[in-house]
């Protein structure tokens, strides 16, 4: 399993990924509850994939790249994390970087 966490607020995002499972935010409230919470997401989340990287942008995740099996993926993907939305950016055309893994 792969995972890569980023903290906000009181608040620790776990995006874990797994070459059978899919890819899901998970949330620790550190000063509250120390307890692992699966939120409900909206939108087109990431397909299955793992060595993934994820990056804090304010109050959203991005998410890039990742691989599952030999194929690796060159696809970005937000995770609002107020509204728990996943979306995917629109990418201009030209030349794109190759399918990438962590």
């Amino acid at each position: 399993m792969i995972r890569t966490s980023r903290g906000i607020s009181t608040a620790l995002i776990l995006v874990r990924g797994l070459d059978l499972g899919f890819l899901e935010p998970w949330l620790r409230r550190v000063t509250e509850t120390m307890q692992w919470t699966h939120p409900d997401t909206i939108g087109e989340a990431p397909p299955a994939c793992r060595a993934h990287t994820a990056t804090l942008v304010g109050k959203s995740i991005v998410v890039y790249g990742g691989g599952l099996g030999s194929h690796y993926f060159d696809s970005v993907y937000i995770l609002d994390v107020p509204s728990r939305k996943w979306s995917r950016p629109h990418i201009l055309e030209g030349k794109q970087p190759a399918g990438r893994r962590a």
